[in-house]
């Protein structure tokens, strides 16, 4: 958990910098993955944000996840369909 709170600060971080949304839904998102043990599919971190979110809908974990996506936070496992944080310097 301490390494996925150093992610989610150094993603909320740049996010500030560059003066991009990190909305609460995102930062979910990105902490279900961090602690994940394994590469998660996106219907998983559905379920588990259910446990943050009173009754999400899938839009809502497809967005955080293409825009953790795009910004290179975490990466797709095409083969799993699953995805994983990704440590990099932004």
């Amino acid at each position: 958990m301490a390494n996925a709170n150093a992610l989610i600060k150094q993603v909320a971080d740049y996010c500030a910098e560059k003066g991009i949304r990190f909305t609460e839904p995102r930062q979910f998102v990105l902490e279900i993955i961090a602690n994940a043990d394994k590469p998660i599919g996106a219907y998983d971190v559905l379920a588990e944000l259910g446990k943050k979110i009173v009754n999400p809908k899938p839009p809502t974990a497809y967005r955080a996840i293409e825009f953790l996506s795009e910004h290179g936070f975490i990466h797709r496992i095409e083969s799993l369909n699953a995805y994983i944080t990704c440590h990099s310097d932004h």
